[in-house]
């Protein structure tokens, strides 16, 4: 129950991220490189998040063939 209310924030997290938060910084006039950069960056983060919680869910390696990683109860 946990992974899926951790999972549900990081995606609207992940939401926010791509679909309003440029938006707003390109309303409030920011520079194209600033915005852009903070945007890889902020995806950056959010998907290294993902796959942290991701690999610690799973209890192995989440990149392992299915048959490989470790069953959990």
């Amino acid at each position: 129950m946990a992974a899926r209310m951790i999972f549900w924030v990081l995606g609207a997290m992940l939401f926010y991220l791509v679909s309003l938060w440029p938006s707003l910084q390109f309303a409030a006039f920011a520079d194209n490189t600033r915005v852009h950069l903070l945007f890889l960056a902020a995806c950056a983060i959010l998907f290294f998040v993902f796959r942290v919680l991701a690999k610690r869910a799973a209890g192995g390696d989440p990149a392992a063939p299915p048959g490989d990683q470790a069953s959990t109860p």
